[in-house]
């Protein structure tokens, strides 16, 4: 088996570029952890997919990585990294075989990967795409983080009947009066959904909202 030895990875539900890593990220360095080769196609349905792999190939990495703890070397069960020529993608699975994190390299260290990639073999891995995640495009993380709190924020406003205040954003952005607070917040929400343009003027009342109470 092939070993990629001290490397930086940032497991996460989501998979995040190198530059979107956050200090509060649970990045963590191993100390080595398994390398397969598999073709471009493969590797972008891992990145685009939740997928399963098979139970032979879960016993093949089991207690295989090895990674820095707090004051000991510590394994991690089911991790491995799967590089093609172009691109590389570490991913943990579950007991059953799930992939359930997945962590992008850092620019250099893929660089150093991707060259070593060039002298082993391909590997045989058998999987199932069990969901094709949607990837919104043009949206960075801090973006979509935004996103989801402003979302939850018209969510809480419509459930607590603050129709005033829907009124009084929607005038804000769409400089019209609406009394129908349902097309109001159906407006409201899909303009967000939809990363429109016009969603920043969105996330800048509210931001100066917090702001103004966060001085109070």
């Amino acid at each position: 088996m092939n070993y990629v030895y001290d490397i930086t990875l940032n497991f996460n539900k989501e998979l995040y570029n190198f530059y979107e890593w956050n200090d509060d990220d649970n990045i963590e360095f191993y100390l080595k952890i398994p390398i397969f080769k598999v073709e471009d196609e493969t590797i972008k349905s891992f990145i685009s997919s939740d997928f399963i792999i098979e139970k032979n190939f879960l016993n093949r990495i089991n207690n295989k990585t090895e990674l820095y703890g707090k004051s000991k070397v510590v394994f991690n069960k089911y991790s491995c990294i799967f590089a093609s020529e172009s691109k590389t993608l570490a991913v943990s699975f579950d007991e059953k075989g799930n992939s359930i994190l997945k962590s992008n390299l850092s620019i250099d260290e893929e660089e150093d990967v991707l060259e070593f990639v060039k002298f082993i073999k391909y590997s045989l891995v058998n999987y199932k795409i069990k969901e094709k995640k949607k990837k919104e495009a043009f949206i960075t993380r801090n973006e979509s983080f935004k996103k989801n709190k402003i979302i939850n924020i018209l969510k809480n406003i419509y459930k607590n009947k603050e129709f005033s205040k829907l009124r009084y954003i929607f005038y804000e952005i769409y400089n019209e009066k609406n009394t129908d607070e349902n097309v109001i917040y159906s407006k409201l929400i899909n303009l967000i959904e939809n990363n429109s343009s016009r969603s920043n003027d969105l996330y800048n009342i509210f931001y100066k909202q917090i702001n103004e109470k966060n001085k109070v």
